[in-house]
């Protein structure tokens, strides 16, 4: 049936279908609209009374004799969770729409259009209703701890006391100021810089909040919580740009249809973002243990997992079918489909605060940390074997989403490359070996031994430093745009990357593994996660700038390419000479500590220096093979 037939179907407001109703704004269906928030208030809190009925976690009496704050606390508490997380979707929704998804001359004129300042006013609003939320939720979770009864928990000073020792707390602590910043100047702005600058003010505010709770206390923190922040974020942009539409209701057809195709994109970002931090989020709690996937906990995932997948079929007719519709003038078809998505991913919502009181399962087979400070180890670590090296996974949420990302794009920049010259397609071939190398390093077997024995660190920042910018450089030698030699970039970063030599190449890399391994930044990116991944990447920076330089700037020269290599080989070589030598093995505290059955730090130090050895005879051989294909003369 075609949209027009649906449309003749549909019960009338004053003579028109409910479709044209909505494009015209008719003040009955304008009334309509402004109870949506309520009804994802009520659907919210609906689903989450569900789940914590079915799954058996009806707050319940105290023991005789211990202090209870009686279940009104324990209600409350979670109503104020869902009604913080609605607050923050409907703000940082506004506040998206009006910096980003509204055209740009709807706001070239000083003052700002009406569009606009609906939107800001909305995302006021919205945060009104996120601070009073954070209020309720200090007061109640403190009073349940204490076992104070709510209608007294206001005026307790020890209720009030009590905020600051607890981590989620200290979080609302946080967040509040960003949050009133949003309410009292939100309406005030003027600019779309000053849009720009409060949208990155409120997304900040939601990270303190994801950084507490069960993520905080994982197996994995660093992983658990990283992928927490990114899925709330995620989710957040995705729900509320598709609240904030809403009040692009009465705009005209261009406006609608712009915002809307912009909008589209928005969501397939979140889409990949939201899917990859959920699914690492899932193994590091659940893993593939079928148990812990029957338990309460698995069995709410289960339930997300199954409206995630409604949502991103929903998401996929508005790409095929909807979008076409809005553009023919057909824009009701929107608002139809759209009020079904926003009831799903209020019932995700709901769900989520269920998920967030429920604690996750004890998983089989998993033993205790083997150091008191272990944050980048995992648990129960086996001796390394082929097959775990390159089978086992360690996920890494913000590597995959920005991979995710980065792949994404180089693929539409390759496909239209392609256009011009098939080598462009080999180009992209060459850097897809780049990031599946990448990704295995960072997310892959080898990840989880980067920090359990020196080899393992050893082995990985070889593979960042050397191998995928070696990748890298092939594929972009293979862009039509890069093909011939580049003219001097009179830009500072321009300047040193056409300055660039094979020795200078070589003494970047050598400076480079003296800064990590020859100071306290090795054991520094051993117990630091977030410090181990930049230095990672900043491997691969240093990597490719030596090679852009010499290689890709430069007119095409084999033989300059071939000392290249062979230079990279003899530092390596020496790297490798003085691994050998040293009495006391690196950072000999930490991994003496670790205590590995199959592995002490003599012995892995020296399988260190073998894979220094091997892939610098590697390199020196491919520098001399290349040299030797020169043509004299």
């Amino acid at each position: 049936m075609s949209v027009q037939e649906l449309s003749v179907q549909e019960p009338s407001v004053q003579g028109l279908s409910w479709a044209d109703a909505i494009d015209r704004d008719e003040p009955r269906t304008r009334r309509a609209w402004h109870l949506v928030p309520g009804l994802l208030l009520v659907t919210a809190c609906a689903v989450l009374v569900l789940a914590v009925l079915l799954t058996g976690q009806r707050p319940t009496q105290a023991p005789v004799g211990l202090p209870d704050a009686g279940p009104l606390a324990a209600w409350t508490v979670m109503l104020a969770r869902t009604m913080m997380r609605l607050g923050a979707v409907g703000a940082v929704g506004c506040l998206v729409a009006a910096a980003w998804l509204l055209p740009q001359e709807a706001s070239r004129s000083q003052a700002l259009s009406a569009l606009h300042r609906r939107l800001l006013r909305a995302a006021g609003r919205w945060s009104l209703v996120w601070a009073v939320a954070s209020v309720l939720l200090m007061v109640s979770g403190s009073a349940q701890l204490l076992g104070t009864p709510l209608p007294g928990a206001l005026s307790s000073s020890a209720v009030w006391g009590y905020v600051p020792q607890l981590a989620e707390g200290r979080a609302l602590m946080v967040t509040a100021p960003a949050v009133l910043v949003i309410t009292v100047h939100a309406a005030q702005l003027r600019s779309r810089r000053g849009m720009h600058l409060l949208t990155g003010v409120v997304l900040l505010a939601l990270a303190p909040m994801a950084l507490t709770g069960h993520a905080a206390t994982a197996g994995n923190h660093y992983v658990a919580t990283q992928s927490l922040v990114l899925h709330v974020l995620g989710v957040t942009v995705w729900t509320g740009g598709l609240l904030a539409l809403l009040h692009l209701r009465g705009a005209t057809g261009t406006t609608q249809a712009t915002a809307l195709t912009r909008f589209s994109s928005l969501a397939l970002g979140c889409f990949v973002v939201v899917a990859l931090s959920g699914l690492v989020s899932a193994s590091t709690r659940l893993g593939v243990d079928v148990g812990a996937w029957r338990s309460t906990y698995g069995a709410l995932v289960g339930a997300k997992l199954v409206l995630f997948v409604v949502l991103g079929a929903i998401g996929w007719t508005h790409r095929r079918h909807t979008l076409p519709s809005i553009t023919a003038g057909r824009r009701g078809a929107f608002w139809r489909l759209a009020a079904g998505e926003l009831v799903i991913m209020s019932a995700a919502l709901g769900l989520a605060v269920a998920l967030a009181r429920t604690a996750p399962p004890v998983r089989a087979g998993v033993v205790a940390a083997p150091h008191p400070t272990l944050r980048t180890i995992e648990r129960g670590l086996q001796s390394p074997t082929p097959d775990r090296l390159l089978l086992d996974s360690r996920p890494d949420a913000l590597v995959m989403t920005v991979l995710a990302v980065v792949t994404l794009s180089c693929v539409v920049v390759y496909g239209r490359a392609a256009r011009q010259d098939g080598r462009a397609r080999a180009g992209l071939l060459w850097f897809l070996a780049a990031v599946a190398l990448l990704l295995w390093s960072l997310c892959g077997g080898l990840a989880a031994y980067g920090s359990a024995v020196l080899s393992g660190h050893v082995a990985q920042l070889l593979v960042c430093a050397v191998l995928v910018p070696r990748l890298l450089t092939r594929a972009a030698c293979l862009l039509p745009q890069v093909q011939q030699p580049q003219a001097p970039d009179e830009r500072a970063a321009g300047r040193v990357l056409t300055s660039m030599d094979p020795l200078s190449a070589a003494v970047l890399l050598s400076v480079f593994l003296c800064a990590v391994y020859a100071t306290p930044v090795l054991e520094l990116t051993l117990r630091s996660p977030a410090a181990h991944l930049a230095v990672d990447l900043l491997g691969v920076a240093v990597g490719s700038v030596g090679l852009l330089g010499t290689t890709l700037l430069a007119a095409p020269d084999p033989d300059r390419r071939g000392r290249v290599d062979l230079l990279t080989g003899l530092v390596l070589a020496a790297f490798g000479v003085g691994l050998s030598a040293t009495v006391r093995p690196l950072a000999l505290d930490w991994f003496a500590a670790l205590r590995w059955e199959w592995s002490d730090p003599v012995t892995d130090q020296r399988y260190a220096a073998v894979a220094l050895f091997v892939l610098a005879l590697a390199l020196v051989a491919a520098g001399a093979l290349r040299r030797r294909r020169v043509p004299p003369g």
